[in-house]
């Protein structure tokens, strides 16, 4: 990582731990990279260009700007277009979604969302697991720890499950033996017998055997994440391999061993460190969540490390018997397939899978995640390291389900920081008052309620407070007028192509499809986000953002540069 990486904000996803938004550049450059990737970390309105695999919701709205910015002339063609012409485009998207997407529901309430894309024998999978950080109970970071051991296979991949069952659950009894112990000497001493039983059990199983076989078959992109709002698993197949995946994943979900977790929580820790610990922002990111929010976006995905070191393997039976169940997933398969094919599996492997699970879904008319502050004072959360000065300045907005206020909310997120002629940048950056400004449209999820976050990094000609002001200047003027007629044609038309590129992507597509039935309620709001979009004026725009983007919603973080 450089000098410049360590000056932005590190509001990026840890390995199974998204946290969700990192800027709009992050998010490309860093899926450009990963084409064999999962879309790990990003938000609901994700898009995808060519190579992105990464899809949700606020995404596609938020990058609008980003295609049509990218060259001048693009950007004037753009532009040229009657909004006619731009109410096409979402009924020629509404007629490709319908007739090639099938979605269909076991008597259990797992979910399956089948689009057929015929030009490659191949598909991609996408398991969604609508359970994520944020639905915790009690120790943190037991959800991506299960994410980790969802890979560490089932009976199957055992020598001798019978001894290895037995050993484990004798594992069990020492861990919690050695986690209520207060005599440091015993501890060490029953911490010491654990590591020996460990190497034991891991020597009863087959090593990395559930990802060597997929790999065998043909799979690619198999990866995993997790974030506030869920767990995503990713694969892709030959389209021969079908059944193969239902088989497997069945497997996963209805008979986990949930193997290596003494062994695994070493792993997550130097994760940890070298996220957290090891980063100049990491430890103030999450005091600034801490105190920031009133909902259980406060807490980290990964957990404290105190949260780590006290996980036994009974927590992460427990947390996965009450959270996850078919009617708390959803599986979407995107390629060369037969959607009675894949009827035809998900009834042969997950119809007989029953849970008491009593999955929520969706939560809508929440509060906002203002927690209660004594004082104004208390709003500013200042502290100083090594990566400092940076400003962080965040809003108070409903979670994405609220389409009223998400949609302008992206759009005002867009016009801020997303291009280069974008009116932060313009404001800040081209008037050496800051070196660069960046902005997430929902952080640190996009669920529950949580925020609108602009971060700026000062020059050495400028200080916070100014900084802060004129962030504020501009979001006024902003809620003030809207959009201009330009900006608001422009954002449309790249939401619009972004989705396009989305079309062209299994990988893409699966995410896509997921995040919007999970995120609002259904898959066909792609398209039909994209009329509401035509609707949008400047006034309707500001209107709404109006009601969030205000001083009294907000809340700031100063981080001076240490001496």
């Amino acid at each position: 990582m450089g000098m410049a990486s360590l000056r932005r904000l590190q509001l990026k996803r840890h390995h199974g731990q998204a946290v969700s938004h990192t800027t709009r550049r992050q998010r490309i450059c860093t899926l450009c990279l990963k084409q064999s990737h999962s879309a790990a970390g990003v938000s609901r309105r994700g898009l995808l260009q060519k190579g992105l695999l990464g899809t949700s919701v606020g995404f596609l709205h938020s990058q609008a700007g980003r295609l049509i910015v990218s060259g001048d002339i693009a950007e004037a063609r753009g532009l040229l277009d009657s909004s006619s012409d731009v109410y096409r485009m979402a009924q020629d998207v509404e007629k490709r979604l319908r007739q090639s997407t099938v979605k269909f529901q076991l008597e259990n309430g797992l979910t399956v969302l089948v689009r057929q894309r015929r030009n490659a024998p191949v598909f991609s999978a996408l398991t969604y697991a609508d359970v994520g950080a944020y639905d915790e109970e009690g120790i943190l970071g037991v959800a991506h720890m299960l994410e980790h051991l969802a890979f560490k296979g089932s009976p199957r991949q055992s020598v001798n499950f019978e001894k290895e069952s037995a050993l484990l659950e004798h594992m069990d009894d020492v861990f919690e033996e050695a986690r209520v112990c207060t005599d440091p000497r015993k501890k060490s001493i029953l911490l010491d017998k654990l590591d020996t039983m460990q190497r034991e059990a891991s020597s009863l199983a087959e090593s990395n055997a559930y990802g060597s076989f997929l790999a065998r078959q043909g799979a690619v992109g198999l990866n995993a994440e997790t974030s506030h709002d869920a767990t995503k698993y990713y694969v892709s197949l030959p389209n021969n391999k079908l059944e193969l995946f239902f088989a497997l994943e069945a497997e996963r979900f209805q008979a986990p061993v949930f193997r290596d977790v003494y062994s695994e929580k070493k792993v997550v820790l130097e994760e940890r460190k070298m996220r957290v610990e090891g980063s100049p922002m990491g430890a103030y990111q999450e005091e600034y969540a801490k105190v920031s929010f009133g909902n259980n976006y406060s807490r980290p995905v990964i957990g404290t490390e105190e949260d780590i070191e006290s996980i036994g393997r009974k927590d992460v039976e427990k947390f996965f018997r009450e959270k996850y169940g078919p009617d708390a997933l959803t599986i979407t398969i995107v390629g060369s397939v037969d959607p009675e094919a894949v009827r035809l599996y998900a009834e042969k492997y997950f119809g007989s899978w029953v849970s008491s699970v009593g999955h929520t879904g969706l939560c809508t008319n929440e509060p906002l995640a203002i927690p209660s502050f004594s004082s104004d004072g208390d709003r500013c959360l200042r502290g100083s390291n090594s990566a400092g000065p940076i400003l962080l300045r965040s809003w108070y907005r409903p979670g994405v389900c609220d389409a009223a206020a998400s949609i302008p909310l992206d759009i005002a997120d867009e016009c801020l920081t997303g291009g280069r002629h974008s009116r932060l940048r313009n404001a800040l950056v081209m008037t050496s008052k800051a070196l660069t400004v960046s902005s997430y449209g929902t952080f640190p999820g996009e669920k529950h309620p949580s925020q609108m976050l602009v971060y700026a990094v000062p020059t050495a000609v400028s200080d916070l407070q100014e900084v802060d002001q004129i962030i504020m200047s501009e979001i006024d003027a902003f809620c003030d007028a809207g959009p201009t007629q330009q900006e608001l044609l422009k954002f449309i038309k790249g939401t619009q192509s972004a989705v396009f590129g989305v079309l062209q992507s299994n990988a893409g597509m699966a995410s896509a499809l997921a995040s919007y039935e999970n995120l609002t309620t259904s898959w066909e709001n792609i398209y039909k986000e994209m009329y509401t979009l035509v609707d949008q004026t400047p006034r309707s725009v500001a209107d709404e953002c109006s009601k969030y983007l205000t001083s009294s919603n907000s809340f700031a973080g100063y981080v001076y540069k240490s001496m």
